[in-house]
């Protein structure tokens, strides 16, 4: 008999233990095993617990024997959860453990009541359409899901039906059938300013407060992402220099808070410089946020708590650039929605903060810039992140192109 390993305790007190039965062999010889989650009642004495296990395991060992596995009991509503508490113990950042928490409580809520096997691929094709109909979604009442998100559903219910093939409680799973309609996002055309369209913000934006001010000309003058620009703090600029180190950056989650992390990949850790003028920028914002501070006073928070990229709460000195009015950090939305009232009532083009990293990449590629430096500078794993993303973009750099090659082809042809 193989030890059963305790997996968790629950709430209740109630104690789970893991049960592995050899079952066959594997290609490569060595011992398949079958496994079985209990639960121990509570009450029980240790010499009681150990007869408990001993019994299910026998059990478990004689239906494994006779082909009577029990485990096409098990509902979806069970093992989600399960899988659910095994990802949040990996490690998941807590954004993506509450995205994923989101999509199987919307799991359970649909397929909770039916067991595993029972879950087919026709339902879920019948769960997806409900979920595109208008209605679905939470935040437009007069829209359903968009692909994006039905894809990132779909990917949630793969790994669980996956998890539940590798634990023999399924065959196969359904959502890999060849014919199966996979939600396909289309790809979003990236949006970017031109030379017309900096003209344009340029005239207007002088008018805006100084932190705006600031933010935008730091994500044109370096393609640092928003949560990146909202996470820094005096201390990470040498205004001698204007060498500026990135290392976190920070965003809030629902029902968790304002989370300071490091940045999205190790490349994404690194310096970048930002120029006179904005330097000159940050030196009159910071003036006038020390001038607040004295308005404040003990309001001001000369502390701040966030939490790490575990969830876990902790307190450091305040030294951030962008904050509330009290000196708390700067809410990540807060650019996007200033932004959007700003285009708006300029009558500017539709573009987020996010654009202006586009921005950032696509005209420093124009400019015939080293990609391997701009791809440093946006922090990507690698340079082909890079390449796929920008090189082929603008109407100018396709332009450019077709000149040169028209050029050159008539030179050898007319020659």
């Amino acid at each position: 008999m193989v030890k059963p390993v305790l997996k968790r305790t629950l709430k209740s007190g109630e104690k789970v233990y893991t049960l592995r039965v050899a079952n066959g062999r594997l290609k490569n010889g060595n011992t398949k095993y079958s496994k079985r989650d209990v639960r121990v009642p509570l009450g029980l004495s240790n010499t009681k617990i150990i007869k408990f296990l001993e019994e299910e395991n026998y059990k478990f060992e004689n239906e494994i024997k006779n082909n009577q596995t029990t485990n096409k009991s098990i509902f979806l509503k069970q093992y989600a959860e399960n899988w659910l508490y095994i990802k949040k113990q990996s490690g998941l950042a807590p954004s993506t453990y509450t995205d994923y928490s989101n999509t199987v409580n919307r799991l359970i809520g649909e397929f909770g009541q039916y067991k595993l096997v029972e879950i087919t691929d026709l339902m879920v094709v019948r769960f997806y359409e409900k979920l595109r109909q208008k209605g679905a979604n939470k935040n437009n009442s007069n829209k359903g899901l968009s692909e994006k998100t039905l894809k990132n559903i779909h990917d949630v219910f793969c790994s669980i039906l996956d998890c539940a093939v590798d634990d023999e409680i399924i065959i196969k799973n359904p959502l890999h059938k060849k014919n199966f309609p996979t939600p396909k996002p289309e790809k979003k055309e990236i949006v970017f300013l031109d030379e017309n369209d900096l003209k344009y913000l340029a005239q207007d934006l002088g008018k805006e407060k100084l932190k705006y001010q600031c933010m935008v000309r730091i994500a044109l003058d370096t393609g640092l992402r928003i949560g990146e620009i909202n996470a820094l703090e005096w201390k990470d600029i040498n205004f001698k220099t204007g060498k500026t180190k990135i290392t976190k950056t920070i965003q809030r989650i629902p029902k968790i808070g304002m989370v300071e992390k490091p940045p999205k990949t190790k490349n994404s850790i690194r310096e970048v410089y930002i120029g006179q003028d904005v330097l000159e920028l940050l030196k009159m914002h910071q003036v006038e946020q020390n001038e607040l501070k004295s308005v404040m006073g003990d309001l001001w928070q000369y502390k701040i708590e966030l939490k790490d990229e575990k969830g876990n709460s902790f307190i450091k000195d305040n030294d951030k650039i962008f904050t509330q009015e009290n000196g708390l950090p700067i809410n990540p939305c807060t650019c996007h929605h200033w932004l959007k009232k700003f285009t708006s009532k300029h009558n500017l083009k539709d573009y987020t903060p996010h654009s202006f990293r586009h921005t950032f990449a696509t005209l420093s590629l124009e400019e015939k810039q080293p990609i391997n430096a701009i791809s440093k500078t946006l922090g990507h794993s690698n340079i082909s992140t890079t390449s796929n993303i920008y090189i082929k973009t603008t109407d100018k750099s396709k332009e450019t192109l077709s000149n040169v090659m028209t050029n050159k082809m008539s030179d050898i042809f007319n020659n």
